[in-house]
């Protein structure tokens, strides 16, 4: 008994369930209807990330840590309700698109040689890095219902944030048209990086759900799971170690930039501090998940057989990721040239041999003096506006 409560919580699903039920006191606590949830969490799971997991296990080729493959499923699962529900909804058939989660369960509990990828693999996580994700995923639900809940009621009079009727205005009109179109300028085409809205509005197409609740409540939910538990993966498997996961989450979500002055209210450095725009801004969230899927696809390649395959994935994941979110494709340069410097070699051992600390300063050099850059161009930025306002 006691042996099967360990490997319980060492693969994840204790610290999963707990999470699970503390979402859901909230969420109801903060007017979401019990049936919603209901309805959003077996949506999310039996027609987004299973068959997405089911996916990425057979271009793998293999099967990883359970929490890598149900969170990258649900990337990948993104991506193809995306590009499903839009080919869908332009023909005038939304519902359409519930053909892609359908056929891929049957397809792959009916043929023979794809019932391999339901079983898992034997990878097992520390207990202690279990439970440290679901602390900080629960940590960022806290923070949610704080900041965020408290102050965006689903119903009656309300204040919120002034971009939120834009991203519901964005939301009603991918449920309703194919191409978009700016909501307010009739027949001009849409030029924005919209499919996050695409994606609401094939949840609320496949759940009923109003774009309100999905956008207010449930919506961002699962995306912060997949960037915290695909960001530690990344981290674990660059550098071997299943400690770094769990700080490469805290530097995500926490780090910042430093302020050179005392009177800066918020980062010096605009979009830096990644927990202050992710319910206000969707696409970043969105994003930010999207991103972290990216990293580490791209990680394994050109380094182990199933390398090829994980190109394939990242190259689907990074054209999604181009329409996703404006702010995390500044960065998406970087990690290419990352990835094809030292790609040759095994990054891993970049880390740990002492052969190579010309690259591996060189890296750090670089990434020091964009931050620099960043900051000095801010600080340029305010000066200027301080002394325009003084004009006025």
């Amino acid at each position: 008994m006691h042996i099967r409560l360990r490997a319980s919580a060492s693969s994840g699903w204790l610290p999963a369930s707990i999470l699970a039920a503390c979402a859901i006191v909230v969420l109801v606590a903060y007017g979401t209807p019990i049936s919603q949830t209901a309805i959003f969490g077996a949506y999310v799971i039996f027609g987004i990330a299973l068959p997405g997991m089911l996916w990425v296990r057979l271009l793998r080729g293999r099967a990883a840590h359970i929490s890598e493959d149900l969170t990258l499923g649900l990337v990948v699962g993104y991506c193809i309700e995306i590009a499903t529900y839009v080919a869908a909804r332009a023909v005038g058939a939304p519902l359409l698109f519930v053909l892609w989660p359908i056929s891929t369960l049957v397809a792959f509990a009916a043929v023979p040689g794809l019932r391999r990828h339901w079983r898992g693999g034997d990878a097992q996580a520390p207990i202690w890095w279990s439970w440290s994700l679901a602390v900080m995923l629960g940590y960022l639900l806290i923070y949610s219902a704080g900041t965020f809940f408290v102050s965006h009621h689903l119903t009656g009079t309300d204040t919120p944030y002034a971009d939120m009727p834009l991203h519901l205005a964005l939301i009603g009109e991918l449920r309703n048209h194919v191409p978009p179109q700016v909501p307010w300028v009739s027949g001009v085409p849409l030029a924005y990086h919209w499919f996050f809205y695409a994606e609401a509005a094939a949840t609320s197409w496949a759940t009923g759900i109003e774009p309100v609740t999905l956008l207010y409540r449930l919506s961002g939910l699962p995306m912060f799971v997949a960037f915290v538990v695909l960001t530690a993966a990344a981290a674990r498997r660059l550098t071997g170690h299943w400690w770094s996961g769990p700080i490469a989450v805290a530097v995500a979500l926490f780090g910042t930039v430093a302020g050179p002055y005392r009177w800066l209210a918020g980062p010096p450095v605009f979009d830096t501090q990644t927990l202050g725009v992710t319910w206000i801004s969707p696409t970043n969230l969105f994003g930010l998940a999207l991103f972290a899927a990216v990293v580490l696809t791209f990680e394994p390649a050109g380094r182990k057989p199933e390398g090829i395959r994980s190109v394939e994935i990242a190259g689907r994941l990074d054209r999604c990721l181009a329409q996703g979110s404006c702010s995390p494709t500044r960065v998406r340069s970087a990690m290419v040239r990352f990835e094809s410097g030292p790609g040759r070699d095994d990054t891993r051992g970049l880390l740990r041999h002492r052969d190579r600390p010309r690259t591996f300063w060189s890296s750090c050099a670089l990434s020091a003096s964009s931050t620099t850059s960043g900051v000095i161009t801010e600080v340029e930025f305010n000066a200027k506006k301080r002394e325009l306002l003084g004009r006025v």
